[in-house]
Order: C-alpha cells, then sequence, then structure tokens
C-alpha cells in the first residue's frame, strides 16, 4: 500500500508520517521541489520505480505538492496509479485544527494572507478535487 497524504502546509503531515513505523517514508518535495508540470510527471515516473523495486514495502508519499498539481493526478491519483504494478493508493487528507495550521503558517510566511477563511478555502479545494479514502486528524 502506498498511503498518499495531502493537506494544506501545517498539517502535520510530515510528523504523522514517521510515526508510522511499518511504512517506508518518500517524502515527495525531494522528487520535486514545487516544480513544472513536467518535472511533476518525471517526479512521479522516479516515485514509482522506487516503490516498483519494493513489492514488500508499504509507503508513505507525503508532500505538499500534491495539492498544488490535483489536475496531474486527477481526483483519484489515476496517473500515479497507472504508473504502480503492486501497490494500491489510498489518498489520505490530514487536517488539524485551523488555529494551529494558522500559527504554524504564520511563523512559515506562507503568506500575509494567512487567516482561519483562508485554511478552510485551501481545505474546500482539497475535498473538491480528490477523491478521499481516510481523513486523520492530527495535532489536537
Amino acid at each position: 500500500t502506498a498511503l498518499c497524504f495531502y493537506g494544506t502546509y501545517g498539517t502535520g503531515k510530515t510528523t504523522y508520517a514517521k510515526s508510522l513505523s511499518t511504512h517506508k517514508l518518500l517524502k515527495f518535495d525531494l522528487f520535486n521541489p514545487y516544480g513544472s508540470e513536467g518535472s511533476f510527471n518525471d517526479a512521479l515516473v522516479n516515485i514509482s520505480k522506487v516503490v516498483n523495486k519494493n513489492k514488500d514495502k508499504n509507503f508513505v508519499l507525503d508532500g505538499y505538492a500534491f495539492y498544488l498539481n490535483s489536475k496531474i493526478l486527477g481526483k483519484n491519483f489515476d496517473y500515479l496509479r497507472s504508473l504502480l504494478t503492486c501497490h494500491t493508493i489510498k489518498p489520505t487528507v490530514i487536517l488539524s485544527d485551523i488555529d494551529i495550521i494558522v500559527e504554524r503558517l504564520l511563523k512559515r510566511e506562507i503568506s500575509t494572507k494567512v487567516n482561519r477563511q483562508f485554511v478552510i478555502d485551501l481545505y474546500k479545494d482539497i475535498f473538491k478535487n480528490f477523491d478521499i479514502d481516510d481523513i486523520i486528524i492530527t495535532g489536537i
């Protein structure tokens, strides 16, 4: 299984992913640091090569880039699914307390427009653009 974690910046995706000792963590942002559409596709191919070579391992694919590239991924991660030979994908949204997320975003200086509505709107986009298998709530 390859769990695909997505959510806004600051939700605790990576922290939660690291807690899953039965899964190998693949940080998507290392394969594609917010690159162009072409490099995003290349990154998906490279990730699939790593995952396909390790048929007996479970993975967590973690990174904000999933959200940024929802049109490429498709609502159900169709392109990535087509590249995998032996793993199923379980798209998983990571949620956290909105005030915690706002605080983390302000610390990271992601945007000067960060407030509760900003975070709510990000999650509305996620729920609109993806089919979700699971929701995990962290940081509460």
